[in-house]
């Protein structure tokens, strides 16, 4: 419950900490990025499932063991 006040309020104290200037210059860069659409890592997507089908196989390792 803490979450829904404290989030938003650090969020807003942290935008008034940076300079208009430096705010309006990374909203300028996102606006560009955003034109030409998100970026593509395939690599790490890849390693990241290759990641988690590693666990979900020690995992399911690790349960047949114990039942044995």
């Amino acid at each position: 419950m803490d979450d829904i006040i404290l989030v938003p309020f650090g969020v807003y104290i942290a935008l008034r900490l940076f300079p208009k200037e430096v705010l309006e210059e990374y909203r300028a860069k996102a606006e560009e990025q955003r034109k030409l659409g998100k970026p593509k890592n395939w690599i790490t997507g890849t390693f990241i499932i290759a990641v988690w089908i590693a666990l979900a196989v020690l995992c399911g390792w690790y349960i047949i063991r114990l039942v044995k």
